[in-house]
């Protein structure tokens, strides 16, 4: 079973990959064709900013507001931005800090992979002082929707 078990973690991880490059290319694309009035619509969420929470990749589609923060990062209208990293970085340390009250196993299955993204994925895209001064700054005073453990219950 923890073979099979890692094989499906590995598939995940490759889908995710695949969103988090797609969106990287289109967001890179769209913000390069912002000079011929094409504008990248970001809304902000509690994790970073999403392209379309209505009808996007994850979106319930029935007119609400998606609300599944931490399937942001498998989600291909997931946009991250420098102005983003503090609020990546505060769920990223309050994930760290509950490692150990989830038990390993569920820690793994559910939110290990926000982990490797956002150390993998994310942090690369950015200048090395904007992604260590965001980790420090979430670390010590995190965001506020990323303070209280509770919110990890939202919207899984």
């Amino acid at each position: 079973r923890d073979a099979q078990e890692s094989r499906g973690l590995g598939d995940v991880y490759k889908r995710q990959k695949k969103h988090w490059n797609f969106m990287g290319k289109v967001l890179v694309e769209s913000l390069l064709q912002a000079g011929n009035a094409t504008e990248v619509v970001k809304e902000n969420t509690p994790v970073a900013g999403c392209s379309d929470n209505l009808n996007g990749d994850r979106a319930p589609k029935n007119g609400s507001h998606c609300t599944s923060f931490l399937n942001c990062f498998i989600c291909k209208n997931f946009v991250v931005t420098g102005d983003d990293l503090y609020r990546v970085y505060s769920l990223y340390w309050l994930l760290v800090r509950e490692r150990e009250r989830i038990g390993v196993h569920n820690w793994s299955r559910y939110y290990a992979h926000i982990i490797r993204i956002v150390d993998r994925q994310i942090a690369p895209q950015f200048d090395e002082k904007e992604v260590f001064q965001a980790r420090a700054n979430a670390k010590n005073t995190p965001h506020p929707f990323w303070r209280d453990p509770q919110m990890l219950q939202v919207g899984v």
